[in-house]
């Protein structure tokens, strides 16, 4: 289905369109003009989402979408039932209030009504004015509070009739909520959009102080909590110590300085022990070369001087408190110093050291091994010290590490908390910001109808969707309607296609009618019908069946036509109504229904003698018809012995044509009964008929008719589908 075709659907019923479009302006035009004047009225709310008045607020949280969220919040809240409610509860007041100059006023079914009548004016009064103070809405499970609502129905007052007509929204990229009403009366308007402004300021207010103060109260509870939590933690943290000792730091530097201060002492030991023996070994030498008395006054005193070191230490280890030990070394040391007096030598001419000198020298390195080990037994005390102060300290870090961690949490706990608590004071002020800047105003002038606009809507709608709905219905049929489809669907030879023509002329009008000299050849159907006739010669057949696949595709008529169009060119046409099921074509030409009762077994002269009483002259020229009188019954059922279908090649002689019209092949078998009678066989089809399985099955055995098939013809085609 291309375009072109679709364009030339909608033409063909351009008057379908035109009719349907005139309606809907017709229409368009009466409801503007029954529309009662409207005035509007405008307020303006500032809501302080996009301007920052505190100091110190973090503006993180302004962006764009959470404006966005916060503006939609705002538009639904100025709709929401609960303050519909309130505006529906305050303009029935004032009606009832101001019965002289009410904004609308009831109608005499109105006030007859059920629901008027039922009502107490004072107690509807009284209600109302309990509702606006607390803020409540009417309860329907309530019988009083559920005839109100009816009232504020039947005054179409409630919430679903003013908002038809109520309009809430952000002015682009401003801080601004406009709020628009439209009525038939103008100090309603105003009213309206003043008093949703207000019960919106008052709802909202009302509904985030109460937020905001039992959100408060919980957030000021947890910031406590945490408080406390807090100062246990600090508490804790100072009576372990506060901070770790800063002398922890220093313990691996003075233990390193320690233990090296062992090992000098260590080695200064090692290097008196070596001299000592060395000097005990020439005191032995000395010895033994003075006798054995001065060898055995040696001994003794190595003995003494053993003796003495032995108590002091023994006297040392013991913390220098035994009194008796101390007299006991002391006396040793005197005579120890009585003993190495006596042993005095003579020095010698080598210059070599007395045995006196040796003695003391021994004594002064025995003194110092005495003072290294004292020095290195408290050099160990000192590290020992250290280590254990180290691991002490190490232990209260490790505490007081863990506190300051707790502590740190805690803090930042304890924070959050803060911070939170402080934005919601601030929200609890944002939300003080609402502000109406602009008071509705009744409106002076009404506003515009729109009129123009809204009856060329409707016409342009109407317009589309008639257009619309053709082309769907188009779409719809799968007729042949043109010969590309047809061509398409049937595979089969297009030797002619024949246009839809008014009858009301009359056929043979129709074909013979002549233009005037002057003119143009305008008569389609006759130049169809001559394309035709020029196929039907050319297939050089002179018996010629008729027939189709369903009735109704115009078999008679097209017979007739172009049986006319041949007589115009001289040629001598013979139609046979062998359409036994439906013999139209006998009433149209009014021809003798003597088909089926004649039988012919006589010479040619004979058949020439029968031809006259059953040929009947259709009035044309050249032009004669045999007709039947139908009935229940097929061509080999009804035709006697020797019929004059047995004939027809002796008739040709006579006739130039002769034209058979057969039944449909879909739901008789007469076709296909006078195949061996013809030479060719013409399949009509109609463009107004959709193929079907069975229309199929009959043009399969069309193409079996092994050269008898001279083509198809595509009947009753719209004149604009022609060409397509």
């Amino acid at each position: 289905m291309d375009l072109i075709y679709l364009l030339h659907a909608l033409a063909k019923r351009k008057w379908i369109l035109l009719f349907s479009t005139f309606l809907a302006l017709v229409g368009a035009f009466a409801y503007t003009y029954k529309q009662p004047k409207m005035f509007k009225s405008t307020a303006q709310l500032s809501t302080g989402f996009t301007i920052n008045n505190f100091a110190g607020i973090n503006d993180q949280s302004l962006n764009e979408y959470n404006v966005e969220v916060k503006f939609d919040n705002v538009e639904q809240n100025l709709t929401s039932d609960q303050v519909m409610d309130l505006l529906s509860d305050s303009l029935l007041l004032h009606d009832l209030d101001h019965p002289a100059h009410p904004f609308r006023k009831l109608d005499e079914k109105q006030l007859s009504s059920r629901i008027y009548r039922a009502i107490n004016p004072g107690q509807v009064r009284t209600i109302l004015s309990g509702k606006l103070d607390s803020l409540q809405m009417l309860n329907s499970y309530n019988p009083t509070d559920l005839q109100i609502i009816q009232l504020l129905q039947l005054y179409h007052y409630d919430g679903t009739s003013l908002r038809k007509k109520l309009y809430a929204y952000r002015v682009q990229n401003t801080d601004y909520i406009q709020v628009e009403f439209q009525s038939e009366n103008p100090d309603l308007s105003a009213m309206v959009v003043n008093t949703l402004c207000l019960e919106f300021l008052r709802q909202y207010g009302y509904n985030n102080n109460l937020r905001a103060t039992q959100g408060l109260a919980t957030l000021k509870a947890i910031m406590k909590q945490k408080k406390d939590t807090l100062d246990a933690k600090l508490n804790r943290l100072r009576d372990a110590g506060g901070t770790i000792d800063e002398t922890s730091a220093a313990y691996p530097e003075l233990i390193a300085e320690s233990q090296h201060n062992i090992q000098d002492i260590a080695a200064d030991s090692e290097a008196a022990y070596l001299k000592m023996q060395d000097l005990r070994n020439t005191l032995a030498n000395i010895g033994s070369s003075s006798g054995s008395a001065t060898g055995q006054t040696n001994a003794d005193i190595i003995r003494l001087r053993d003796s003495i070191d032995y108590l002091n230490a023994v006297y040392v280890n013991g913390g220098e408190r035994d009194v008796a030990l101390h007299d006991r070394v002391t006396t040793l040391r005197r005579q120890y110093q009585l003993d190495l007096g006596n042993l005095e030598l003579p020095s010698t001419s080598t210059g070599i050291e007395t045995k006196s000198q040796i003695i003391a020298n021994i004594a002064t390195y025995r003194d110092q091994l005495e003072v290294d080990r004292r020095r290195i037994a408290s050099e160990e005390g000192v590290l020992s010290g250290l280590n254990g102060s180290r691991q002490t300290v190490s232990n209260k870090s490790a505490e007081i590490q863990s506190l300051q961690n707790e502590t740190t949490i805690a803090t930042t706990d304890y924070s959050n908390a803060q911070e939170k608590y402080n934005s919601a004071l601030e929200a609890q002020s944002e939300g003080n910001n609402f502000k109406q800047v602009l008071f509705g105003q009744p409106a002076v002038d009404p506003e515009p109808s729109k009129r123009l606009i809204v009856i060329g809507i409707a016409g342009i709608t109407m317009f589309m969707l008639c257009a619309l709905v053709i082309v769907f219905l188009e779409y719809l049929d799968i007729s042949l309607k043109t010969p590309f489809q047809f061509s398409k669907l049937i595979d089969l030879d297009l030797i002619s296609t024949i246009n839809d023509i008014d009858m009301k002329k009359g056929l043979l009008n129709i074909i013979s009618q002549q233009a005037e000299e002057n003119e143009k050849r305008e008569n389609v159907f006759r130049e169809l019908l001559r394309k035709l006739r020029y196929q039907i010669e050319k297939s050089g057949f002179k018996v010629i069946l008729f027939t189709s696949t369903k009735s109704g595709v115009g078999k008679t008529t097209l017979v007739q036509a172009l049986a006319y169009s041949l007589s115009l060119s001289k040629k001598r046409v013979l139609i046979l109504d062998t359409n036994f099921c439906n013999n139209d074509l006998t009433i149209q030409l009014h021809a003798k229904p003597t088909l089926e009762g004649i039988s012919l077994d006589g010479d040619s002269g004979a058949l020439e003698e029968e031809l006259k009483n059953m040929v009947t002259s259709t009035g044309v020229p050249y032009v004669d018809a045999i007709g039947c009188k139908g009935g229940d019954y097929t061509p080999l059922e009804i035709l006697p012995k020797h019929n004059l279908l047995d004939h027809l090649q002796e008739l040709t002689g006579k006739y130039d044509y002769i034209f058979l019209e057969g039944a449909p092949l879909n739901d008789y078998s007469d076709s296909k009964e006078l195949l061996s009678y013809v030479d060719g066989v013409v399949a009509i089809f109609s463009a107004k008929f959709a193929i079907n399985q069975v229309d199929k099955e009959s043009i399969q055995f069309l193409k079996t008719l092994n050269g008898k098939l001279v083509g198809a013809i595509l009947n009753k085609v719209e004149l604009q589908d022609i060409e397509k």
